[in-house]
């Protein structure tokens, strides 16, 4: 990559709303708020296909929705074929490895989630010191 970038050039997980729809775009409008992985979110407008957004729901209202990692963990998924009864390793568990997790889960899967590091949302003060 190239640097310094083109103005607006950087962020591939971003969301906003949509100012305008091109003809024949049907499903969204104006004003609809949607997870854009365009590329380009630091920019203060983009331009995205109609098939790579999707129209977020109001429960969403206010919340930062980063829609890329969510399509990467649906991809896997799918791509895996996990089923119910089958038994799976998940190593990583950052925001992608956590959707997958659930996702495994849901799908009635044993699931065993394997990190390197200390969990994020535990203080360090809270954990037994190390043997």
């Amino acid at each position: 990559m190239p640097i310094p970038t083109e103005r607006g050039s950087l962020g591939h997980e971003g969301w906003g709303f949509i100012d305008a729809v091109g003809e024949g775009v049907e499903g969204l409008a104006a004003g609809d708020r949607v997870p854009a992985p365009s590329y380009k979110s630091c920019a203060e407008y983009d331009i995205a296909e109609a098939d790579a957004v999707v129209k977020l729901p109001e429960s969403l209202a206010g919340q930062p929705f980063p829609g890329e990692p969510l399509g990467c963990a649906m991809n896997i998924f799918e791509r895996s074929d996990i089923k119910a009864g089958q038994t799976v390793a998940i190593v990583g568990i950052g925001f992608l490895g956590a959707l997958l997790t659930r996702l495994a889960a849901d799908a009635g899967a044993r699931v065993i989630a394997i990190s390197a590091g200390r969990s994020r949302s535990t203080s360090r003060s809270n954990l037994a010191p190390p043997k």
